[in-house]
């Protein structure tokens, strides 16, 4: 994912909260690294505050257990503007939404 997509599933955290989801962001960049893009501003490339918790799996434990989980399809995104979220189906927000 990339940080605007980041930036859009944190600012609409309540929505999915709404839906009985928590978004979570997983990566495999260390502490450091999330907190610099927190502390870039949006309009620098940055992530800016955010409303979701980043998480770090550096060790990509996380990571893998979810690929196994999900399969494939987990990382595998299309956008569609007709579709809650944009996403295609409920296996693509297998990744993001736990």
């Amino acid at each position: 994912m990339c940080p605007t997509e980041l930036t859009a599933f944190s600012d609409r955290a309540k929505e999915f909260e709404a839906l009985g989801a928590q978004v979570i962001a997983l990566s495999t960049d260390t502490p450091e690294v999330h907190l610099a893009w927190i502390r870039t501003p949006r309009r620098r490339g940055g992530l800016g505050p955010m409303q979701i918790p980043l998480v770090a799996d550096v060790t990509k434990n996380i990571a893998n257990q979810v690929d196994k989980s999900c399969g494939s399809g987990a990382d595998s995104w299309e956008y569609d503007d007709k579709e809650p979220f944009g996403a295609m189906g409920k296996e693509s927000m297998l990744g993001v939404v736990l």
